[in-house]
């Protein structure tokens, strides 16, 4: 039984949108921290996998560093999730469409 189309963009479509509040939620730095904490220990605490190295983030103190680094970590995340589900629903489109000529 094959599924229709919109019933497969609706699948990829609702894997995107759990996906990006996994990616939102796993953007989680808190708790307790000592007084002289550096903002890339906790980082590798609390987030090991990060695409944005704490490298590249400025800022006045350890927790500007760190409040920065959650945002632009949410942003490239998201960024990536919006790439990805742009090319899944542009390969259904391009088989759909296929299909389409194909049984036409």
């Amino acid at each position: 039984m094959r599924a229709s189309f919109s019933f497969k963009l609706f699948l990829v479509t609702t894997a995107a949108f759990v996906a990006g509040y996994y990616m939102i939620a796993s953007v989680s730095i808190g708790g307790l921290m000592p007084y002289n904490f550096r903002a890339a220990d906790v980082i590798r605490q609390d987030c090991p996998f990060h695409i944005i190295p704490v490298a590249m983030m400025s800022g006045s103190n350890q927790a500007d560093i760190l409040f920065r680094w959650s945002i632009a970590e949410t942003y490239a995340r998201l960024g990536a999730l919006v790439a990805l589900w742009t090319v899944m629903v542009a390969l259904l489109i391009w088989r759909h469409l296929e299909k389409l000529r194909h049984d036409a």
